[in-house]
């Protein structure tokens, strides 16, 4: 296999790995000192109707300001995190082409028109489809307990799924990426 169509198919493989991953952005406070504070405690924010689901994010979170070394304190807290969910429906568009497009016909001899060389052009069909995605956001905001000045915000979005197994993987997903670089240095 040639270097060209070997980095192609790397390409190819990894561009659904590219469309699954979660959508994130942080901001934070570029003052903030993260390194004195180490409790924390919920405080509600916008919580998802399905207990379930609200206890899978909530979970997702401990554990990640677990890794980090944060502990759960709900007395004299130094930091303060709730969560706010949404979902919306987004839509989507995928377009299939069927045909043949044009290019140059090269054969023996020379000239255009049979003679060895020109173009060839020919018509397809393209269908465009449009499909309603649901779109869940997850934004995850910390504050300074003592001043409840918000010092971190992590935004996430990925579409939902039917299973809730595939729901709950996509939490972990979307935790993990929004806290890679918690806390900022």
């Amino acid at each position: 296999m040639s270097r060209l169509a070997a980095g192609l198919a790397g390409i190819i493989l990894a561009l659904p790995l590219a469309a699954c991953a979660p959508k994130v952005v942080i901001d934070y406070d570029k003052d903030a000192d993260f390194t004195r504070n180490r409790t924390y405690a919920w405080e509600s924010g916008t919580p998802v109707k399905n207990q379930l689901v609200d206890r899978r994010i909530t979970a997702a979170i401990d554990a990640q300001l677990a890794a980090k070394g944060f502990q759960k304190h709900e007395t004299n807290p130094d930091l303060v995190v709730s969560y706010h969910a949404a979902l919306s429906e987004e839509v989507h568009y995928s377009t299939t082409s069927v045909g043949v497009g044009y290019g140059p016909s090269w054969g023996p001899g020379y000239g255009w028109y049979g003679r060895g060389g020109g173009w060839g052009v020919s018509t397809g069909t393209s269908v465009t489809t449009p499909n309603t995605v649901t779109v869940g956001t997850l934004i995850v905001e910390i504050y300074e307990a003592k001043d409840k000045q918000m010092i971190w915000r992590g935004t996430g979005s990925e579409t939902v799924s039917q299973d809730p197994e595939k729901n709950a993987e996509k939490i972990q997903e979307t935790t993990a990426a929004m806290f890679e670089k918690f806390p900022p240095k």
